[in-house]
């Protein structure tokens, strides 16, 4: 278990810097030299990372030195973003370079079995882009609040008759091949600027979303900050002075 533990604190180490040596991880986790060496040993065996002096060419500024990084042909991985008017898909290789995408319009009529059966057609036509290439497992970013307890969309405003919808149990029955992970919109808008903005991350960082609707997200330690159901962040919804027109959730804005 151990291992396993430290295999994943290393693949988060790499992922993070993109390109790093043991012993910078060494001195980033403490985990002994020794450790690092057998464990990245078998990730470069398993395929899943490979050493940077192993390819073609560097990229600027970096001296390898027998650096690792992710090796990006391991996997590819389904993304799939829901809103209210469009629902967006994604397949990336396994360091999140946009392989292919589409995006198809729903209607704001559409019921959870039409939005159900669109969500499908998305992740269907990524899986037919990946081919023969394995897929580590598809991830939904979705709008509403999430009750991390059931994982149900508790409430969406804008779509009211999504409420109460239990879109991962319903996926994971029609993709038992693959993992599937269902998060909030506005984490993964955070966890993105975490992995792939250029500036530096800061770990205890509050992030807004302002579009239709106002939602945040809060990471403590470079984490998502949590409690049991799910509302930790949300900002939105409540009112700022009498007498103004009602929002969709029914109060006032």
């Amino acid at each position: 278990e151990k291992t396993v533990l430290y295999e994943k604190v290393i693949l988060s180490i790499i992922r993070e810097h993109g390109i790093i040596s043991r012993s910078e991880i060494n001195k980033a986790t403490n985990i002994r030299f020794s450790t690092i060496t057998d464990i990245t040993k078998d990730l470069i065996t398993r395929g899943i990372i490979c050493e940077a002096n192993s390819l073609s060419s560097a990229p600027e500024g970096h001296t390898y030195k027998k650096a690792l990084m992710l090796n990006n042909k391991y996997c590819c991985v389904v993304g799939v973003d829901i809103q209210v008017e469009r629902i967006t898909g994604v397949l990336t290789d396994f360091c999140g370079n946009v392989l292919s995408h589409i995006a198809l319009n729903t209607s704001r009529e559409s019921t959870q079995a039409e939005l159900l059966t669109t969500v499908c057609q998305v992740i269907d036509s990524m899986l037919r882009s990946a081919g023969s290439k394995p897929v580590l497992g598809i991830g939904v970013s979705t709008i509403g609040i999430l009750n991390r307890k059931s994982n149900t969309i508790m409430l969406v405003f804008e779509k009211s008759n999504w409420t109460d919808i239990r879109l991962l149990d319903a996926l994971k029955q029609h993709y038992p091949q693959h993992q599937v992970f269902l998060e909030d919109q506005v984490v993964c808008k955070l966890f993105a600027e975490k992995w792939f903005a250029k500036q530096p991350f800061y770990p205890n960082t509050v992030f807004v979303d302002i579009g239709s609707v106002l939602g945040a997200s809060i990471f403590f330690n470079g984490i998502p900050l949590r409690n049991n159901v799910g509302t930790i962040g949300e900002i939105g919804h409540f009112p700022v002075s009498p007498g103004n027109e009602l929002c969709t959730c029914g109060r006032e804005e």
